[in-house]
């Protein structure tokens, strides 16, 4: 922050006021969306009215609907698993 010195009297210059939404879906914590610390939020959506999602639980929800209704023998399918797995196992 910038404080100008002027005959005595300070002035503070003013911050532009950022506006930051906070992501509807995240479970056990409040995320704000914010592309400069997290890059997957870069494609954050308004999924309903007033509610925002982050890029992660997108991912998460395209994972869920991976998991729900593709073939067990698909790439996708076992990629989206095994990355469930490394991510049980690391807790």
């Amino acid at each position: 922050m910038v404080i100008e010195a002027k005959a005595g009297h300070y002035h503070q210059q003013q911050q532009p006021i950022k506006r930051v939404n906070t992501c509807a879906y995240c479970k056990g914590h409040t995320h704000l969306i914010n592309p400069d610390n997290y890059p997957n939020d870069a494609y954050a959506t308004e999924a309903e009215p007033g509610k925002w999602m982050c890029g992660n639980c997108i991912d998460t929800m395209e994972e869920n609907i991976v998991l729900r209704n593709s073939n067990p023998t698909s790439e996708r399918y076992c990629q989206v698993l095994a990355k469930r797995q490394r991510n049980w196992t690391k807790r």
